[in-house]
């Protein structure tokens, strides 16, 4: 995947990245790629005239509505889509019934690694007699 670099970053555009990142739970890098994401979008949408000069001018305040901006179907944006749909599905998992013997898991898991270690200990004991 390519990596882009940003030099010369005017400390309160990065600081104002990292606020939103953590607004939006994302990592950095993910919040630029969805900026990126967003802003191309709406170029392509509504063409090169949005760009006057230096500064991105919008047609109107409809084109910067939050909801244009993160829509979790925009294309591209799958990742949160993606996790939004994972945990639909565990949730909607039909629940397990543990048999009655089955008291506690814990105990299964406890009994598990007790017979991991003491097959260990027999591999430690075994190599400490060939010393």
């Amino acid at each position: 995947m390519p990596a882009l670099q940003i030099k010369d970053c005017p400390q309160d555009l990065y600081n104002q990245l990292k606020i939103c990142a953590n607004a939006e739970d994302r990592s950095m890098s993910q919040q630029m790629v969805h900026i990126l994401r967003c802003f191309l979008h709406l170029y392509n949408t509504l063409g090169p005239d949005i760009i006057n000069t230096d500064q991105a001018i919008f047609r109107s305040e409809s084109d910067l509505a939050p909801s244009s901006l993160h829509n979790d179907n925009m294309p591209g944006n799958t990742t949160t889509h993606q996790r939004k749909q994972l945990f639909q599905n565990i949730i909607d998992l039909p629940s397990v019934q543990l048999p009655e013997e089955i008291q506690d898991t814990s105990l299964l898991i406890r009994a598990d690694r007790d017979e991991r270690f003491e097959r260990f200990d027999f591999v430690f004991a075994d190599s400490e007699e060939q010393r």
